[in-house]
């Protein structure tokens, strides 16, 4: 009676690969990881650039001689209170993913988004 093998030399040498390209996607996937930034436009200049990843703790900036204030969250930002007449600014809400706008037209203040969330390949969303 002969014996089985538990593993093969073939069986060995494809667990070290998937191995190895396990690990190299996992490097590889830590080092592609982009965060949002939001950019803070007033009266058409860039008054402020900030990763929200980065961000601990929420605070507020105000603009236009504080006729317009912006909340920055980890992770979002929206317009916390504006002076202008319909509030359109205030009501759209919160901004987390890339490629989000919000303007205060009367006040002349526009929040964009840009980067790309983390996990997320631009190459597979745009095929």
């Amino acid at each position: 009676m002969s014996e089985r093998k538990l593993f093969k030399k073939s069986d060995a040498v494809i667990i070290i690969i998937l191995l190895v390209c396990s690990f190299s996607f996992i490097i590889y996937s830590k080092e592609n990881k982009k965060s949002v930034t939001a950019q803070i436009i007033c009266s058409g200049e860039t008054v402020k650039t900030i990763e929200l990843d980065s961000v601990t703790e929420g605070y507020d900036i105000p603009l236009c001689d504080g006729r317009v204030t912006v909340r920055v969250e980890k992770g979002a930002v929206y317009f916390k209170q504006s002076d202008c007449k319909d509030k359109l600014c205030v009501k759209s809400g919160r901004l987390e993913n890339p490629g989000d706008t919000a303007a205060c037209l009367p006040e002349k203040v526009v929040i964009t988004l840009s980067g790309a969330k983390k996990g997320e390949n631009p190459d597979i969303i745009s095929y």
